[in-house]
């Protein structure tokens, strides 16, 4: 086997940090899928991706070619010799038919048996075409959401890619696809000015562009040379950075040669509310806020992470200081402005906000929700008085400045301005946390009051598109409908909060009365609801177990997860088993038998013998005892009392049988069992498990 180096870069336009892992690992993958694909062995593949480039290099590429054959498979060797190994007439006609010398022949052996085979040549490939038809294939097929065209050629990429090298060890492999260059180059840093570097062996990659480049090509390392140059600067000053993992791995795909700078904005600044201060620094500017070491408040210092290799930094620390100050001198101007009035006068200003085209304004939004939240309230046990302030103020720093400039500080604006005018804590945050939780692993809102107008908020937004036909089809999910709904399904279970989620969408759904909602559509929304739980489940529980209880439990999502939790605990227990046993033998004694479930009742005059009688009287105790226990939720104790009614069934059903000479007697033992079976549908539908 020939074993080389191989190196695929591809050159490209500064390609948005959110999506450079994205891509890279998708190119990592493609190529990975499609070497193993061709059976082509190598021993590792390398990953390297900045702004400008994504490579890789593949290490012990078995270069050899590649050959294909084909198997031409003659008779058994019993058929193919006698008995003094002389080669028999159906051999002898198999050989002239393919044109076929005995000594070209080998034994293929497997269990069924031995026969003569003959592997013939078809076609040798280069490892040079394969290798232009995966890079093709995989470029071609790396997902983004948007991509663009810049030449004439039949080519999408999320942005224009300026050369591509394949070099197999020293040798150059032209890519002649897409009107794209292939040349023995790499290109440095931006401030390098595109510095054409000549490669001359695959093996230089990672070297060469850091020595003559000035690119620190692999991600892991670019973010450890990050974090050890802000220690650096941070201890200096005794300060700390509360590393963000989405923030650092965002800086680390902005820069390819990075250089910390120490740098800090006008103290008095610091009176502006802290979480706007942050969010001004990392999701705006990108830069690093620096803590007191021994207090943990916010200092006036940041670390910027510039992409530069000059000593004199001296400019952009007072370049980024300038831009920073700006920004706050803003924000305070768009405060005072928004502080001439109280947050609640913003309220009837909200009718100048679409909501959405077919659903209204805000303002409308903002009274749907006012209606809905006093139903919501009487589950969540919220204080009816706070709940409805809440929700009035809930949309009303939507007409700020604050909230034109930086609509992403929703929310946490109205949280300020409320405290400002004097509103309790609790409604002040509930204006905030309203949207929480806004992505996976996201926190919860905090207290019930939050929760309340949470669920309510998401409840509002999720029926309104499902009445304007705005459901989530496929991969898509426009107006995140499904986060949404997951996000109701944790505060509800997480925060244990009985509440009928039937009872509450259908009230939501008649809030939008002008759009003449269809009957069909609460079973829709529903339906949609109970998907999204049950996929949430199925990472924790079996899917029997799940589709058993979600058979008898529709509406009360904290019954459902109480009762998984509980059969979870006893699904090994012998006693669990043999009542599954149990009703499955009732199950299927009523299958057999063609009778009318409605309007029958028992007749306690036509019981038989003692064991019918403890059934009996079983029965009708549990009736009552497991409506009770279902209600308040203590499943433990349910199914305590249904192992103890087990006993009662069995009893019964191995000394008696159904069938009976009288009808009237027999057409009671059946109604006896349709009860018991209606009994065990309270709590779990075990015929699913």
């Amino acid at each position: 086997m020939n074993y080389k180096t191989c190196l695929v870069e591809l050159n490209i336009e500064e390609i948005p940090s959110k999506q450079i892992r994205n891509i890279a690992n998708q190119f990592y993958e493609n190529i990975k899928f499609q070497l193993e694909k061709y059976k082509i062995h190598f021993y590792k593949i390398n990953i390297f991706d900045t702004p400008r480039r994504i490579a890789i290099i593949i290490k012990k590429l078995n270069t050899s070619l590649i050959i294909k054959k084909k198997k031409y498979r003659g008779p058994s060797i019993k058929e193919s010799f006698d008995i003094h190994g002389k080669i028999t007439t159906p051999a002898l006609k198999w050989l002239k038919k393919f044109n076929i010398n005995l000594k070209d022949t080998t034994i293929l052996s497997n269990k069924k048996g031995k026969w003569l085979l003959y592997e013939n040549i078809k076609n040798t490939i280069s490892i040079k075409n394969i290798l232009l038809k995966i890079i093709t294939f995989t470029i071609k097929n790396i997902y983004t959401s948007k991509k663009m065209k810049w030449n004439q050629y039949d080519i999408q990429f999320i942005r224009p890619i300026r050369n591509i090298i394949i070099l197999i060890d020293n040798k150059l492999i032209k890519f002649n696809q897409f009107g794209i260059p292939s040349k023995k180059y790499l290109y440095g840093n931006i401030f390098t000015k595109f510095k054409k570097i000549k490669i001359k062996h695959a093996k230089e990659y990672e070297n060469l562009l850091y020595k003559k480049g000035k690119v620190i090509s692999k991600f892991n390392i670019r973010k450890k040379k990050i974090k050890y140059q802000i220690q650096k600067k941070i201890f200096k000053i005794k300060g700390k950075i509360q590393y963000c993992k989405n923030l650092l791995e965002e800086i680390t795909c902005l820069v390819e040669w990075p250089k910390i700078l120490l740098a800090k904005f006008e103290k008095s600044f610091l009176n502006i509310p802290q979480e706007i201060i942050i969010y001004i620094m990392k999701s705006i500017q990108k830069y690093f806020p620096i803590y007191n070491i021994y207090n943990n408040k916010l200092t006036n210092y940041f670390i910027i992470v510039a992409n530069n290799n000059s000593k004199n930094n001296e400019k952009i620390i007072l370049d980024n200081e300038f831009i920073l100050n700006s920004k706050f001198s803003d924000i305070i101007f768009f405060m005072k402005q928004d502080y001439k009035i109280k947050l609640k006068e913003y309220f009837p200003l909200l009718k100048k906000i679409i909501f959405h085209e077919k659903l209204g304004t805000m303002l409308e939004k903002s009274e749907r929700i006012i209606y809905l939240i006093k139903y919501v309230s009487k589950y969540t046990k919220s204080n009816l008085k706070e709940s409805l302030k809440a929700a009035y103020l809930s949309k009303c720093d939507l007409n700020t400045y604050m909230a034109y400039e930086f609509p992403e500080l929703k929310g946490i604006i109205g949280m300020y301005y409320a405290l400002k005018d004097n509103e309790s804590k609790d409604i002040a945050l509930s204006i905030k946390e309203q949207y929480k939780p806004n992505f996976s692993n996201d926190t919860l809102p905090s207290n019930i009051l939050s929760c309340t107008l949470a669920i309510t908020e998401k409840i509002d937004t999720i029926v309104g598109l499902f009445l304007i036909n705005k459901i989530p089809k496929n991969n898509k999910d426009p107006f995140f409908l499904r986060r949404l709904t997951i996000g109701i399904i944790r505060i509800i279970i997480e925060k244990k909060i009985n509440i009928n989620i039937y009872k509450i969408i259908k009230k939501s759904i008649n809030t939008y009365y002008f759009l003449y909602p269809k009957k069909e559509i609460l079973k829709k929304i529903i339906k949609f609801i109970k998907d999204r739980l049950y996929i949430w489940y199925k990472k924790k529980y079996e899917i029997n177990v799940i589709k058993s209880v979600f058979s008898c439990h529709k509406n009360n999502l904290l019954n459902i997860d109480i009762l998984l939790k509980t059969i979870h605990k006893i699904k090994n227990n012998i006693n669990f088993q043999n009542t599954i046993i149990t009703y499955k033998r009732i199950f299927n004694l009523l299958k057999k038998i063609k009778i009318n479930e409605k309007n029958n009742h028992l007749n306690y005059q036509l019981i038989q013998n003692e064991e019918e009688k403890q059934l009996f009287i079983n029965m009708n105790n549990n009736d009552c005892m497991l409506k009770i226990l279902n209600k308040k939720r203590k499943y433990k104790q349910a199914f305590k009392l249904l192992f103890q009614f087990n006993k009662f069934i069995n009893n019964f059903l191995n000394k008696n049988s159904i069938k009976y000479t009288s009808q009237e007697i027999q057409k009671n033992r059946i109604t006896l069992l349709l009860k018991i079976k209606h009994i065990f549908l309270i709590i779990i539908n075990l015929i699913k498990i």
